[in-house]
C-alpha cells in the first residue's frame, strides 16, 4: 500500500554495552524513510519524511536476536491518509 524508500546512505554505528560503555557487537543507525501513498484514479500520491532509529543485537552464530526500532509511523501515516486536508484547501479558497 505504501512504498518506502531510504533518503540517504545507511551508516551502521557500532552499538555499546550500557553499563561498560565498551562496543558489544550490536549495530545500530539513524536514518531518514520517505513514505509515499502512490495515486489512484481519484487522488494524487502523496508522500512524508520520517526519521527512524533502529537497531540489531547479535548472537554468537551471528544471527539477529534483538531488533528495534523507533519512528512516528502513525503521525506519518496520519497524514498521509487524511482526506480532509484537501476539502479544508478547497473551502480556504472560497
Amino acid at each position: 500500500m505504501f512504498d518506502f524508500e531510504l533518503v540517504n546512505d545507511v551508516v551502521l554505528l557500532p552499538g555499546v554495552n550500557v553499563k561498560t560503555k565498551k562496543a558489544d557487537g550490536s549495530v545500530r543507525y539513524y536514518n531518514k524513510w520517505r513514505v509515499t501513498l502512490p495515486a489512484t484514479d481519484s487522488t494524487e500520491a502523496r508522500s512524508g519524511e520520517i526519521k527512524f532509529y533502529e537497531s540489531y543485537d547479535f548472537n554468537e552464530e551471528g544471527k539477529i536476536i534483538y531488533q528495534q526500532g523507533f519512528g512516528d509511523f502513525g503521525g506519518l501515516f496520519d497524514y498521509l491518509m487524511d482526506d480532509d486536508e484537501e476539502s479544508e484547501d478547497e473551502s480556504a479558497e472560497d
